[in-house]
Order: C-alpha cells, then sequence, then structure tokens
C-alpha cells in the first residue's frame, strides 16, 4: 500500500468517525436521506448536462440540484481532514489530487445536514449512473465527471471501500448517510466518476 494510500485510510477514519447532528436532535431517530440501491458500472455513458455551465472552485452536480463552493481541507500529519464547518461547502482533501491535476483521485466530502440545516450533499444518494458531475477549479476550467459508482460503508471501512489516491483520473464525493440515531450517522455514502473526455 502507498503512502497516499494510508493516509487516505487515516484521513477518511477520521472522516468517518465525525458526529453530524441529524435536525438537531439526539435523542430520537429522524428522517434520514434516501438513498438509491447501490452500484457499479464501467465508464457509464454521461447524461448531457449544459454545456454552458460555469463556476469558480465549485462543485455541480445539475440533475441533484447541488451547487456546493469548494474549500480546502487541509489534512494533518495524523490523517485528520477539516471538513468544512459551513454545511453548504464542501472540503478539498488537499493530500489527494486538486481541480485541475491530470493523474490521480480527487476527494470532495461535506455534510449531509448540520444543527438542523440541509447539507449541499443532502441529495448526494439519489445519483444514477451516468450522472454528470462538474468541477471548477479556481481558473473556472470545467472537468465533467459521469457516475460510475454508489455505495454505503460503514465508518470503520470507508477507507477501504474508496481505495487509493494513485492511477488514473478520477473523483470521489463523500457524505455520510443510513439511518439516524442519537444524532448519528452509521455509514459514508461514497460516489466515483471518471473523467469525461472534453
Amino acid at each position: 500500500m502507498s503512502p497516499k494510500s494510508k493516509l487516505l485510510l487515516s484521513f477518511l477514519a477520521v472522516l468517518a468517525g465525525l458526529a453530524l447532528i441529524a435536525s438537531g436532535i439526539w435523542a430520537i431517530k429522524v428522517r434520514s436521506p434516501q438513498v438509491n440501491q447501490p452500484f457499479s458500472t464501467v465508464s457509464a455513458e454521461p447524461i448531457p448536462v449544459d454545456p454552458a455551465l460555469a463556476g469558480t472552485n465549485e462543485l455541480v452536480i445539475p440533475d441533484l440540484g447541488i451547487s456546493a463552493p469548494i474549500v480546502s481541507a487541509p489534512v494533518s500529519s495524523d490523517g485528520a481532514m477539516s471538513i468544512p464547518s459551513d454545511p453548504v461547502q464542501v472540503g478539498l482533501a488537499d493530500n489527494g489530487s486538486g481541480l485541475d491535476a491530470v493523474s490521480g483521485t480527487t476527494v470532495l466530502a461535506g455534510h449531509v445536514n448540520m444543527a438542523g440545516q440541509r447539507g449541499s450533499l443532502w441529495d448526494l444518494g439519489q445519483v444514477s449512473a451516468g450522472t454528470v458531475a462538474v468541477t471548477f477549479d479556481s481558473a473556472s476550467n470545467r472537468t465533467d465527471w459521469a457516475v460510475d459508482s454508489l455505495s454505503t460503508a460503514p465508518k470503520s471501512q470507508v477507507g477501504e471501500a474508496v481505495g487509493s489516491l494513485d492511477g488514473d483520473r478520477r473523483l470521489v464525493v463523500l457524505t455520510c448517510g443510513g439511518e439516524v440515531l442519537n444524532g448519528e450517522y452509521p455509514l459514508n455514502i461514497i460516489v466515483t466518476a471518471h473523467l469525461v473526455a472534453a
């Protein structure tokens, strides 16, 4: 296992351990976001999106109504990833590939909800094969990604489910999911996507 992969496992374990408060209620079960049946495909055909779509430091998934500012999410030497405190934002893991990289995995993570406010990734689990996610870097360069898989994993197994940060260009988007009890989500929702040729 490469050093990058080990660090990925470490920071995802920390991410998975974050206690996300559902609707501000700790003691009772509350409604969770809906999640489609898990799937995995080989390079799903992309669903077309508006070619005029534009942005800066942003994640957009038009089919899900997701539009989220992307901010840096520093990963410390012990693998702790700093998730944005604003549930509208998503964090870009700074030990993975950047938005403008030519290889490797870009990891984005954000809240599904927080203290009664829905996060920008509330509907992430509704994604389907071929759904296009669009990222914009700081220079407003656009990258299109087609979703290949949707899965859930217990928080202790998220790193294994995501795999290596090395290799082909790939996007991974993470948030929490599962039935909420006592203010915690037991699972992480994991969406992976491949690069769509310009």
